[in-house]
């Protein structure tokens, strides 16, 4: 590990967030300056309706790094996932939600050193302070059904993780909705010996609304969780 390791493909699938994707395609430029960091963004453009593509066109005439792909059809987070790794050319591989849910300083907090670790991810100590009491008791409960369930003891399995490529290339993941970072979580740190966990502070969309508490990922949590010994 060490200065070759310092490269990151960044997978950001998008779903009508016209008003949140610049925001966060500028933060993450703002998060990465002066690192000497080499990056690509694959922007997937997961069927929305709205103006998005319009903002994403102007953004890849901008930003020579930015490649945009598109679903015909929205296809959820997992799917998109998958069409990102599976087009990720650098070293390192990162996961970003297209709603601008983390500031500069705690990207560049995150981002700054994975190079020294094989696996680095997130978790937030005080949710509660952007997520509220509900989501944060529910994520709480979740974790802790997790790692009961697959005798771990990490702090979170849904925040961003930084993976080695390579890895995540072997790796099959059958989960394509909500839950599927936790199944991608807990197949690859098997593979890791020197994990790094960053507590950072999220922050809540200023636009559009949420999808995490839709009933049909409630539903899913439910049966991953049922499921989770055969992972």
């Amino acid at each position: 590990m060490g200065h070759n390791d310092y490269t990151l493909s960044i997978v950001i699938p998008v779903y009508n967030e016209e008003k949140n994707i610049v925001p966060t395609i500028k933060n993450i430029y703002s998060a990465i300056r002066n690192l000497n960091l080499k990056i690509e963004i694959l922007i997937i453009n997961d069927g929305s309706t709205d103006d998005t593509n319009k903002k994403l066109n102007i953004l890849k005439k901008n930003y020579k790094e930015i490649k945009i792909y598109k679903n015909k059809i929205n296809r959820g987070f997992g799917f998109s996932f998958k069409l990102g790794l599976k087009l990720a050319k650098k070293k390192r591989f990162l996961l970003l939600p297209g709603d601008n849910p983390i500031d500069v300083i705690n990207l560049r907090k995150f981002i700054k050193n994975f190079n020294k670790f094989d696996f680095t991810y997130s978790f937030t100590s005080k949710m509660y302070k952007c997520r509220g009491l509900i989501r944060t008791l529910t994520s709480r409960i979740f974790t802790l059904f997790v790692n009961i369930l697959s005798s771990n003891n990490y702090k979170y399995y849904n925040g961003f993780q930084i993976h080695q490529t390579s890895v995540l290339k072997k790796i099959k993941i059958y989960n394509e909705h909500y839950t599927f970072q936790t199944e991608l979580f807990l197949k690859s740190v098997k593979k890791y010996k020197k994990i790094n966990s960053i507590d950072i502070q999220t922050k809540n969309r200023k636009e559009g609304v949420s999808k995490a508490f839709k009933v049909k990922n409630i539903y899913e949590t439910i049966r991953f969780l049922i499921n989770l010994k055969n992972i």
